[in-house]
Protein backbone atom coordinates (compact mmCIF):
# COMPACT_ATOMS: atom_id res chain seq x y z
CA UNK A 1 0.00 0.00 0.00
CA UNK A 2 1.68 3.32 -1.27
CA UNK A 3 5.18 1.59 -0.85
CA UNK A 4 5.48 2.62 2.51
CA UNK A 5 6.94 -0.24 5.42
CA UNK A 6 5.17 -1.99 7.65
CA UNK A 7 7.73 -0.10 10.65
CA UNK A 8 7.28 3.44 9.11
CA UNK A 9 11.44 3.87 8.77
CA UNK A 10 12.02 3.09 12.47
CA UNK A 11 13.52 -0.15 13.31
CA UNK A 12 12.03 -2.95 14.90
CA UNK A 13 14.44 -3.72 17.55
CA UNK A 14 15.18 -0.47 18.47
CA UNK A 15 10.98 -0.57 19.80
CA UNK A 16 11.76 -3.68 21.26
CA UNK A 17 15.06 -2.56 23.37
CA UNK A 18 13.25 0.32 24.41
CA UNK A 19 10.38 -1.87 25.98
CA UNK A 20 12.75 -4.01 27.61
CA UNK A 21 14.33 -0.96 29.42
CA UNK A 22 10.82 0.33 30.42
CA UNK A 23 10.08 -3.05 31.93
CA UNK A 24 12.98 -3.36 33.47
CA UNK A 25 12.56 0.36 34.93
CA UNK A 26 9.13 -1.02 35.84
CA UNK A 27 10.29 -3.82 37.65
CA UNK A 28 13.39 -2.27 39.59
CA UNK A 29 9.98 0.74 40.38
CA UNK A 30 7.79 -1.99 41.77
CA UNK A 31 11.01 -3.84 43.86
CA UNK A 32 11.33 -0.58 45.37
CA UNK A 33 8.02 0.19 46.67
CA UNK A 34 7.37 -3.22 47.48
CA UNK A 35 10.77 -2.72 49.69
CA UNK A 36 8.75 0.55 51.01
CA UNK A 37 5.61 -0.97 51.57
CA UNK A 38 6.84 -3.93 53.85
CA UNK A 39 8.93 -1.41 56.17
CA UNK A 40 5.79 0.82 56.65
CA UNK A 41 3.98 -2.40 57.24
CA UNK A 42 6.10 -3.01 60.05
CA UNK A 43 5.95 0.73 61.04
CA UNK A 44 2.32 0.70 61.48
CA UNK A 45 2.30 -2.62 63.67
CA UNK A 46 5.05 -1.45 65.89
CA UNK A 47 3.19 1.58 66.43
CA UNK A 48 0.00 -0.33 66.84
CA UNK A 49 1.69 -2.45 69.32
CA UNK A 50 2.86 0.30 71.20
CA UNK A 51 -0.99 1.80 71.09
CA UNK A 52 -1.82 -0.67 72.69
CA UNK A 53 0.89 -1.39 74.91
CA UNK A 54 0.19 2.59 76.39
CA UNK A 55 -3.98 1.89 76.79
CA UNK A 56 -3.09 -0.79 79.11
CA UNK A 57 -1.06 1.90 81.34
CA UNK A 58 -3.69 4.07 80.86
CA UNK A 59 -6.39 1.55 82.73
CA UNK A 60 -6.30 2.78 86.08
CA UNK A 61 -8.38 4.46 88.18
CA UNK A 62 -6.95 7.83 86.61
CA UNK A 63 -7.46 8.08 82.87
CA UNK A 64 -5.40 11.44 82.61
CA UNK A 65 -2.08 10.65 82.30
CA UNK A 66 -0.97 13.78 84.40
CA UNK A 67 -3.08 12.81 87.40
CA UNK A 68 -1.30 9.48 87.42
CA UNK A 69 1.94 11.55 88.82
CA UNK A 70 1.37 14.92 90.29
CA UNK A 71 4.04 17.71 89.12
CA UNK A 72 5.83 15.77 86.67
CA UNK A 73 6.00 17.59 82.96
CA UNK A 74 5.57 16.18 79.84
CA UNK A 75 8.47 15.03 78.78
CA UNK A 76 9.15 13.22 81.78
CA UNK A 77 5.66 11.56 81.21
CA UNK A 78 6.45 10.30 78.01
CA UNK A 79 10.17 9.15 79.36
CA UNK A 80 8.04 7.12 82.18
CA UNK A 81 5.98 5.43 79.85
CA UNK A 82 8.67 4.72 77.54
CA UNK A 83 10.53 2.83 80.51
CA UNK A 84 7.59 1.20 81.11
CA UNK A 85 6.75 -0.22 77.82
CA UNK A 86 10.07 -0.76 77.33
CA UNK A 87 10.26 -2.73 81.10
CA UNK A 88 7.18 -4.80 79.78
CA UNK A 89 9.07 -5.93 76.63
CA UNK A 90 12.18 -7.26 78.46
CA UNK A 91 14.57 -4.53 76.85
CA UNK A 92 14.84 -2.20 80.16
CA UNK A 93 17.72 -2.26 82.76
CA UNK A 94 17.01 -1.62 86.54
CA UNK A 95 17.17 2.24 87.23
CA UNK A 96 19.17 0.38 90.38
CA UNK A 97 21.92 -1.01 87.90
CA UNK A 98 22.02 1.94 85.52
CA UNK A 99 22.95 4.50 88.66
CA UNK A 100 25.39 2.00 90.07
CA UNK A 101 26.99 1.49 86.41
CA UNK A 102 27.09 5.52 86.64
CA UNK A 103 28.30 5.89 90.14
CA UNK A 104 30.92 3.00 89.36
CA UNK A 105 32.15 4.93 86.08
CA UNK A 106 32.11 8.54 88.05
CA UNK A 107 34.92 6.67 90.32
CA UNK A 108 36.61 5.35 87.58
CA UNK A 109 37.20 8.60 85.86
CA UNK A 110 38.34 10.11 89.29
CA UNK A 111 40.96 7.56 89.16
CA UNK A 112 41.62 7.83 85.70
CA UNK A 113 41.91 12.42 86.02
CA UNK A 114 44.43 11.41 89.04
CA UNK A 115 46.98 9.92 86.81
Amino acid sequence: MANVPDNFGIRLETIKLYDKERIEDFKKLIKVLQDDNYKLEEERANLKHQIKLQAMLYQSNETDPKLRYKNISNEQLQTVDDYVIRLLQGDAHEPADFYKLKKENEQLQAKLDML
